[in-house]
């Protein structure tokens, strides 16, 4: 009984006895074709054949094929789009789904399908046996979801969690999150390597987790630090404090050295009876404190020369401050007199296109805060006005009351030829950056272009691209190899691997594997001393640019790549192909050239070499590099 209503069994399930037997069939089959997931009935036929023989309403609209173009067919029509077969992902369900159907069990898995109009969606189905009276299973019951903003809110919760637990690895800063059981001493659940290095004198890949399960006590963790982690775990769990983290400085012996540490601590996760579990963590600070030092160090020392002060008096309110002292740079600058400037007023610097609020602004910052920083037009004693940046600290007596204001004033015309000096340095690094991005990945994507090409002729021809595959994934992955070595300036050779003679032996296999050519490298004098990394660099960005245009532009069949020497104190990078040759003008006296050409020369120049272009007798391009040794390890 519920609700004072009999339930009655049937093989349909369980109805009210309200509703007649007559009526309930129309009435599953109402609710069934109502539903808003698809449903779909399977028969087996043969082996391997289960086609539908029924699907709901929504199955159709979701999917957006007519009841015609999918009854007594396989549900696999969900798995083309464009007309193919999309085989990633769903190789390992579809041998799954098979042995079910033969195994006659119910399965659940999510496929990757696709709707008539090619949307890719996330279908996770739960297929169910129909089991006869006999035992036999002639149909399959199929229901389908759309779970495609579910699994891709998955999808992003584990990147986020990657990142996250990738940036707790990597941070600096000592973290820990611990836990207390009871009463006893809080244990620790997990920290980062910078922790277990603070906690841990002999700290190895493993320490984080020698650190799980202990308490500061079983690590020995000494005072000052251990009592104050303690106290504060205590303040915070009596709610005492509000979300805000406790913080502390120390100076504390750690492994025998003493350091200075910013350490905080705060409730993490904390439930009605408070809190039970705590984050803390721990920055060494010392040397930033000694470099600190020395920073205030070197600017009072810098102060009292080069730089412009101005000693001024605490008076704030107008007409003050007056100036009590001004070095002999901050004469030089406004051209007063000595005798004039001290015990004048601040405001004599101003002038006619001073801003008339810049000493308001100074006056409410220095109350406020102690301290400006801005910019203005003064007028030296000739009325010339100068543009200045101004820094105003104050200079406290021992109970922190301010008894004078220190200015410094720096000429901002120095800065402003500064500035141009970075931009210009900054453009011809990004034109560096551009260089070797032309150089090396911009070529990889022209033979990734050519190697997709190579694929679709495949793919069309009905031939094996297991091998054109597995070279797109190289060049993708050498690609990004070259990117990273872009960004943080690093060469795409390694000198305990061979250096460049390995280098171009490995460009040139490539080149052979996503190009129509065939690209070798010799050395037939053996090995060539090319000591100096740079050197090498340059030399691989020749061959490869050189590489590059023989086989896009050239047509060349066959490049090869030949380092040999030329005496005792020179050698030669030759790029030779059989191609067409250089169109229009000689490269020799073009000095201009395109972006491969000109990046080129300046390679080859900054390795004191020269670079020449010959045409071959039998047709093609040889491209010569002469450079100086440069150490004695091979390349």
């Amino acid at each position: 009984m519920r609700d004072g209503k009999r339930l009655k069994h049937s093989e349909e399930g369980y109805w009210s006895e309200t509703i007649p037997e007559e009526d309930r069939s129309n009435l599953l089959s109402t609710v069934v074709n109502a539903a808003n997931t698809m449903i779909c009935l399977s028969e087996k036929r043969g082996e391997g054949e289960t086609p539908l023989i029924y699907v709901n309403r929504y199955f159709c609209e979701f999917t957006g094929y007519e009841p015609e173009e999918i009854l007594d067919r396989d549900c696999r029509f969900l798995q083309f789009r464009d007309g193919q077969r999309i085989e990633q992902d769903n190789l390992d369900s579809r041998a799954e789904l098979r042995e079910s159907i033969r195994e006659r069990r119910f399965v659940r898995m999510t496929l990757r399908n696709f709707k008539k109009d090619g949307t890719e969606f996330r279908n996770e189905l739960y297929l169910s046996p129909l089991e006869e009276p006999d035992g036999s299973v002639r149909f399959f019951v199929g229901v389908q979801n759309d779970v495609t903003e579910r699994d891709l809110l998955i999808d992003r919760l584990q990147e986020s969690e990657s990142s996250l637990n990738a940036t707790f690895a990597a941070s600096p800063v000592a973290l820990a999150v611990v836990e207390r059981e009871g009463d006893g001493p809080v244990r620790h659940l997990r920290v980062n390597p910078a922790a277990a290095r603070l906690l841990l004198r002999d700290a190895d890949r493993s320490a984080a987790d020698q650190c799980v399960g202990r308490s500061l006590e079983d690590l020995n963790v000494p005072a000052p630090l251990s009592n104050w982690l303690n106290d504060a775990f205590e303040t915070i769990a009596s709610g005492e404090v509000g979300e805000e983290p406790l913080r502390c400085r120390l100076d504390q012996m750690v492994h025998g050295e003493r350091r200075h540490l910013a350490v905080s601590a705060t409730a993490v996760g904390a439930g009605p009876e408070g809190a039970r579990r705590f984050c803390y963590t721990a920055e060494d600070l010392t040397e930033f404190d000694a470099l600190e030092a020395d920073r205030t160090l070197m600017r009072a020392a810098v102060q009292q020369t080069d730089v412009p002060t101005l000693i001024v008096d605490n008076e704030l309110d107008p007409p003050g401050p007056k100036i009590v002292y001004a070095n002999p740079a901050a004469i030089e600058l406004v051209g007063f007199p000595a005798e004039e400037l001290n015990g004048a007023l601040l405001t004599t610097l101003d002038g006619p296109r001073t801003d008339r609020d810049f000493p308001a602004r100074m006056r409410q910052a220095l109350k406020q805060d102690g301290r400006f920083h801005g910019e203005s037009l003064v007028y030296d004693a000739d009325g010339t006005p100068l543009s200045v940046e101004w820094d105003v600290s104050a200079v406290r007596d021992s109970e922190g009351t301010p008894t004078h204001y220190a200015v410094t004033l720096r000429d901002l015309r120095g800065r402003r030829e500064l500035e141009s000096q970075v931009l210009s340095a900054q453009t011809r690094e990004q034109a560096r950056i551009a260089r070797d991005l032309h150089d090396g990945v911009a070529q990889q994507l022209a033979g990734l272009n050519m190697l997709c090409g190579t694929l679709k002729a495949q793919a069309a021809a009905g031939e094996d691209v297991t091998e054109a595959v597995d070279g797109i994934v190289e060049v993708v992955r050498s690609a990004a190899r070259d990117l990273r070595g872009v960004a943080h300036g690093l060469m795409p050779l390694d000198p305990d691997r061979g250096g460049l003679a390995e280098g171009l032996k490995r460009l040139a296999a490539i080149s052979s594997e996503i190009t129509l050519a065939r690209c070798t490298f010799e050395a037939p004098d053996g090995p060539v001393p090319v000591g100096d990394p740079d050197v090498a660099h340059h030399l691989y960005r020749i061959a490869q640019e050189a590489l590059s245009n023989a086989v896009r532009h050239g047509r060349a069949k066959h490049v090869r790549l030949i380092l040999a020497n030329d005496g005792p104190d020179c050698a030669l990078l030759s790029i030779v192909d059989d191609g067409i040759g250089f169109e229009g003008s000689n490269p020799n006296a073009d000095p201009e050239g395109g972006i491969g050409l000109t990046a080129m020369r300046f390679r080859a120049q900054a390795i004191h070499g020269r670079l020449r272009f010959e045409l071959e007798e039998s047709g093609g391009t040889r491209i010569v590099c002469a450079f100086p040794h440069a150490g004695d390890r091979d390349a």
